[in-house]
């Protein structure tokens, strides 16, 4: 039995579909992060899930239980928030105390669980203190200690870490991975960053305009996107429209706009004159070595690089007008790559992700 289950949700505002019948199970302790662009419906779903938008249709069932009608008190979902949503005339303690005194649990269970969460987030020491003298990371702490404090049967998390800087992101992200796996948490995580779902997730779902596009693992999702949303949505990548011109020895030759051709391990029931899209993420190309002749083998001048320290992006403009993006590992010796100059590359067959036509939608 799933721990949650969306079951055909749908809900408008007016003439715009927000969710447009979506359906989504977890898995006891699985970490669900639900992906996409501003305006694609995520947080409507979660606040769905949460209780606090009511659905048009649909239901939503907790470890088999319809809880699509129940208020949000009554679901056992802990929730963070970006903003924290702390209260500032209370103490760190009493703010996470607050979700059991509304429960009317006992004095020393109160005292017993808060000290409980507060260790769980490193804030053992500072239950005195008040929201206003924490910082960033140590407020979302406390929200996070708050969710917790009940046993929920479900986590949910939306954009918590939007307020922080990169550096505290990343490590909240880590800290909250950890909390999850040690305490099992079924958790539903909505972001609009894909590096983000793509560190924390068993799986992810990816939305556009109230559909969930594709729902893998992050591997899956970046590796082999479902369409041609999912594959330009998820992380940067070259992405060519074009079309199969012959079908030799298990490799799709694929014409592209620009004139160019690509290689490609070729796909069960695909034939000459399908139109495809051909993705190739930019770190998959190589320096070309030897005559640099093969398949997929090309030259072209580099216009623009762009340093990152651990690596190196080159935009790469062929004779014929293509354009390619690869980052490679960033160069610690030798002679920088710099604009002008010409480089040869090659890309194996194996790593072209084919999309065919019938689902190369935008």
């Amino acid at each position: 039995m799933s721990d949650l289950s969306i079951k055909g949700i749908a809900k408008r505002f007016g003439d715009v579909v927000a969710l447009d019948r979506a359906d989504l199970d977890l898995a006891r302790g699985e970490l669900m992060t639900i992906l996409g662009p501003s305006g694609s419906g995520k947080t409507t779903l979660l606040r769905i899930i949460a209780g606090f938008e009511q659905p048009d249709e649909g239901s939503v069932l907790v470890r088999g239980n319809d809880v699509t009608a129940l208020a949000p008190a009554k679901r056992n979902m802990g929730m963070v928030f970006q903003n924290y949503a702390l209260f500032p005339h209370m103490t760190v303690a009493e703010n996470v105390a607050f979700p059991l005194q509304m429960r009317h649990a006992s004095r020393s269970e109160i005292a017993e669980r808060v000290g409980w969460a507060l260790d769980t987030v490193a804030l053992g020491t500072l239950g005195a203190r008040y929201p206003a003298q924490l910082s960033g990371g140590q407020q979302q702490r406390v929200a996070l200690a708050r969710a917790i404090v009940f046993d929920p049967e479900l986590l949910l998390l939306d954009e918590p870490f939007g307020a922080l800087d990169r550096k505290l992101r990343e490590q909240m992200q880590m800290e909250v991975k950890r909390l999850q796996r040690r305490l099992n948490l079924t958790t539903v995580f909505v972001t609009h960053d894909q590096e983000e779902a793509l560190i924390l997730s068993d799986s992810i779902a990816i939305m556009n305009a109230g559909r969930i596009e594709q729902l893998g693992t992050p591997r899956e999702i970046y590796a082999q996107p479902g369409n041609r949303f999912v594959a330009d949505f998820i992380g940067e990548s070259n992405l060519f429209r074009g079309r199969v011109s012959s079908v030799r020895n298990d490799l799709l030759a694929i014409e592209i706009d620009g004139g160019e051709t690509l290689h490609a391990k070729a796909h069960e029931g695909m034939a000459a004159g399908d139109e495809v899209s051909a993705l190739i993420r930019p770190e998959r190309p190589q320096p070309a070595t030897g005559t640099g002749n093969g398949p997929n083998t090309f030259r072209g001048e580099i216009t623009e690089v762009v340093y990152l320290g651990e690596s190196e992006k080159y935009r790469v403009s062929l004779a014929s007008g293509v354009e390619f993006l690869i980052r490679w590992p960033g160069r610690t010796t030798g002679t920088a790559r710099t604009e002008g100059a010409e480089l040869s590359f090659t890309v194996d067959p194996e790593d072209l992700h084919i999309i065919p036509d019938g689902e190369a939608r935008q």
